[in-house]
């Protein structure tokens, strides 16, 4: 049944060395990539490198590449440990817990973006903040949306936090 593949080992465009996620929306295909080094000696595997690649879906099924964006940081934009991704309307949603096998580092939020007409993605605004409270979360993993709520699963807090998308 397979038509063809897409991609080869590797830290550019069109190349992975690790992916997680996957999501579609029109003509696009969102990827998170991340790339893994060790630390430690060389004993632990680690992400020193994350980042979304945007793919082209031609008319035929195959793919192309078209951008990518991010890098591992704590900036609008960067990335620390993504465990999932989901879209809404014009939206991407990125769960972010962390790289880290201790759960000690990361960026524990979600980052939205813009999914702009020709499918490439521009950082808008994150929410949450690692934390115990309402909208702070410790290792979100897991996102699902209705209509106009956003329900995330906040792991470390043995919980699942509802919030109202309001945009």
């Amino acid at each position: 049944f397979a038509q063809s593949t897409f991609g080869k080992k590797g830290t550019g465009l069109g190349e992975f060395d690790g992916i997680g996620n996957l999501v579609i929306k029109g003509d696009h295909l969102y990827i998170d990539t991340a790339e893994f080094g060790l630390r430690g000696g060389g004993l632990f595997p680690h992400i020193i490198n994350e980042r979304i690649q945007v793919l082209k879906i031609n008319p035929d099924g195959n793919l192309s590449v078209q951008s990518t964006l991010g890098k591992k940081g704590k900036g609008l934009g960067s990335f620390d440990g993504i465990t999932d991704l989901l879209i809404k309307g014009d939206y991407l949603y990125v769960a972010e817990a962390t790289s880290d096998l201790n759960m000690k580092e990361g960026n524990h939020r979600i980052q939205v973006f813009k999914i702009n007409p020709n499918g490439n993605i521009s950082p808008r605004f994150t929410l949450g903040k690692e934390g115990k409270r309402l909208g702070e979360f410790y290792s979100p993993r897991l996102l699902a949306i209705k209509e106009n709520w956003l329900y995330i699963s906040d792991t470390g807090n043995n919980r699942i936090q509802i919030l109202e998308i309001k945009y």
